[in-house]
């Protein structure tokens, strides 16, 4: 398994891979709109490198999507860790399947992300290329909200950085990405 979690990638690489504005993500980052998480190395004095992991770039390829289709940065951010940081068990989906944080699920079926304001992020199995099935989503109002749901495949974000960060599948050495 490739290590997720080891700060390998400057902040530069991973605003390419995942189609952040580096200046824009930086930003995010100081701010606090992206908070820092175990596994990034964020630079401890002014000037030198912060080095984010491949965890960190996922999420952030995925608050990427969420942001493009209109969600906030940081309700991105936030909603992407459904994914990173959180698993899933399998009464929480109607094929009885689980996965590992920062994992897909298995082969034959879609890794999709769904995010409604108000609502929060469930990450989902569908069969592969079929019907997405987001009534429990919908039906289950987390404290009566209402309005668009946002639906992001999961794959195609972890395959597009995995690519351009590690296009051999072999990762860097610390730092030198």
């Amino acid at each position: 398994m490739t290590d997720m979690d080891s700060p390998l990638f400057t902040l530069r690489q991973v605003a390419a891979a995942t189609g952040w504005n580096l200046g824009t993500m930086r930003d995010h980052f100081v701010k606090g709109v992206f908070p820092w998480h175990e596994g990034d190395g964020k630079a401890k004095v002014a000037g030198s490198t912060s080095l984010l992991s491949l965890r960190a770039a996922v999420r952030l390829g995925i608050a990427f999507q969420l942001w493009s289709l209109g969600v906030s940065p940081k309700d991105a951010f936030r909603a992407s860790t459904a994914f990173t940081d959180f698993g899933t068990v399998p009464s929480s989906n109607e094929f009885g399947l689980s996965r590992q944080a920062g994992n897909i699920f298995p082969d034959g079926y879609d890794t999709i992300l769904l995010w409604r304001k108000g609502e929060g992020a469930r990450v989902m199995p569908t069969d592969e290329g079929g019907f997405v099935n987001i009534n429990q989503f919908i039906c289950t109002p987390f404290g009566g909200k209402s309005g668009p749901v946002v639906l992001v495949r999961v794959e195609d974000v972890v395959e597009s950085v995995m690519a351009s960060l590690v296009p051999d599948g072999t990762l860097p050495v610390s730092g030198q990405g």
